[in-house]
């Protein structure tokens, strides 16, 4: 209610940097300022607990990974759109990088996105975000269950480089492709 009641100070057809700029800052205050819900806290704090149990370690090192659920459509795609938080120590910094994590669908570029893509302003689909054991890999990437280019479900496609794969799916690094 308070994101639609916000939204009203705004153009419904933004077209500066300025006015995406002003958006994300009031977005992302609404949300940034809430607490979390009670069931939420409670799931979240004990499920890091018991992962930080099973493997004896007092605060796991943790990714916590966005995924918008209309991340891959036929006719969008959000990969790198939202924010994901990589070695994430402690319950409060988990909890923290949560929030964190919604509060990124409401990024100047992602609101841009959203709007070239015919999708309203504060409707982006919902997000899912996971917790899981932070892994020091050599090499990783992204991986495709179709061509992309040409939609061919008889193929996979993959971006990969070394160490995280945060680097490909941010196009910081040109990666290798199979």
């Amino acid at each position: 209610d308070e994101l639609e009641k916000c939204s009203t100070r705004f153009s419904e057809d933004p077209s500066t940097i300025d006015e995406f700029n002003a958006m994300e800052k009031a977005f992302q205050e609404i949300i940034l300022a809430k607490k979390l819900p009670l069931e939420i806290y409670n799931a979240v704090s004990k499920s890091y607990e018991t992962l930080c149990d099973r493997y004896n370690i007092k605060d796991m090192p943790v990714a916590v990974r966005s995924s918008g659920v209309a991340e891959d459509s036929p006719t969008a795609s959000f990969a790198g759109q939202y924010e994901s938080y990589l070695n994430v120590i402690g319950k409060e910094e988990v909890l923290q990088s949560l929030l964190e994590c919604w509060a990124s669908m409401y990024t100047a570029r992602g609101i841009s996105y959203r709007l070239k893509q015919g999708m309203p302003i504060l409707d982006a689909g919902g997000m899912s975000v996971a917790v899981m054991k932070m892994v020091n890999s050599r090499a990783s990437g992204v991986a495709f269950t179709l061509l992309p280019s040409k939609q061919d479900t008889s193929k996979m496609f993959m971006e990969g480089n070394y160490g995280v794969g945060e680097s490909v799916v941010q196009g910081i690094v040109n990666p290798d492709q199979f």
